[in-house]
Parts: C-alpha cells; structure tokens; sequence
C-alpha cells in the first residue's frame, strides 16, 4: 500500500525544534527545509473513515502541533492535508514558501488565545418573527460590548484582536506574545461575572488567526 505525506506545520528554517513524539499512526515526525521554511509531516497510510479513529488520529496530530509550538511559532495545516510524497511537497513549498517565511517572521514568539462567548440560556420563545430578530439583535449586542470589555481589559497585551460570529455566540482571538499568556489569562478571567453569559478563555495556540498565508 503506498503512503501519503501529512503536513504538520512550517516553522521558520533556523527555529530549534528538537525530536518530536511520533505522530498520526505512531510515524515518524520527519522535517523538510525549502527557501526559509522548514515543513513537518510523516508519511501515513489511507486514513481510516472510521469516528472513533479519526479522532484519536486527529487529537495525535494535535499533539504534534502543540510540541511544535512550544518551541516556535507555527503555521497549522488543517488535518488532514495530505500530499502524495516529497516531490509534491518541495513543489508546494517553492510557490509558498516566502510568503510563509514573512508570516513566520511577523508571528516570532507570538501565539493566539482564545476567548468563546455564550449566552448561558438560550431565547425565549417570542410570539412574532419581529420579536425573534428584536432579541437576536439584542443578544449579538451585549455579546459584543463584553468582547469590547474583554479586549479592553486586555491592553497592551493583545497586539491585534480579532472577533467572529459563531453558532451560539462570539468567539474572539488575541495575538500576543508567549510570555504574556499568564497575563492575558488572569485579566480575562478577572472581569466580573457576567449574568446570563459564559467565558471560555483557551490557549495557546498557533497564531492561525493572524496569517496572511491560509494553510490547506
């Protein structure tokens, strides 16, 4: 059976990452280097369909990213990103590997955080569709003033901040440095309890927000 090339993530050439766990079907963790961007992948067999499967594959890929990341920054590829072997690989990075190399540079010891913003209840049932579209308008509001607070609360930390619409609420990503993850955590967390919402602050995470380059 012939294997395919999953794509880990790029680091910049010269960043220090040392050897990391196995990865997706207990493989190696191998690296390429092209024109100031080093890619991590490991050579898989077909991925199975199966849930559960995909899953424990998919939580050991992140796996992979997070030790990436805890040692530079990083550019995520979404799992899975599969490429048929290294001539495809080295191909890929010719025609976007500076444009890596820049975002790399910009993002160097920076990470994202993550702050997921939910009503804790759900709306009342309102008799007309007016009503309805009165009480979303008045939800996605107060949703944004507490990302306001949240953004304001942070200050010099978060460098840029970015907030997005999801089903069932906001969720909000701040660039900061990595040193600065405490920091930021502890002033998010330090607003008071707002009625009738919920705060999920997470991180660090790779930078994926911030990137110019989208990764497949």
């Amino acid at each position: 059976m012939s294997s395919s090339l999953l794509l880990y993530g790029m680091v910049e050439a010269d960043a220090v990452v040392g050897p990391l766990s196995p990865g997706v079907q207990e493989a190696t963790v191998e690296s390429l280097a092209e024109s100031g961007v080093r890619c991590f992948f490991s050579r898989v067999d077909e991925l199975g369909t199966d849930a559960n499967r995909f899953r424990d594959d998919a939580l050991r890929f992140h796996g992979v990213l997070r030790e990436i990341l805890d040692r530079a920054a990083v550019a995520p590829f979404r799992f899975p990103t599969l490429l048929g072997d290294e001539r495809e690989l080295r191909e890929f990075l010719a025609g976007q590997a500076a444009a890596y190399a820049e975002d790399l540079r910009r993002l160097r010891g920076m990470v994202q955080m993550e702050v997921r913003i939910r009503p804790e209840a759900g709306f009342s049932h309102p008799q007309s569709g007016k009503e309805y579209m009165e009480a979303r308008t008045a939800e996605a509001r107060r949703l944004s003033a507490l990302a306001e607070s949240i953004h304001a609360g942070a200050g010099e930390l978060a460098s840029q901040w970015r907030a997005r619409q999801e089903t069932g609420g906001l969720r909000c990503y701040a660039l900061l440095r990595r040193e600065q993850v405490a920091e930021f955590e502890q002033r998010a967390r330090s607003l008071s309890p707002v009625q009738g919402a919920s705060i999920l602050v997470s991180g660090p995470w790779p930078a994926s927000e911030f990137l110019h380059v989208r990764s497949s």
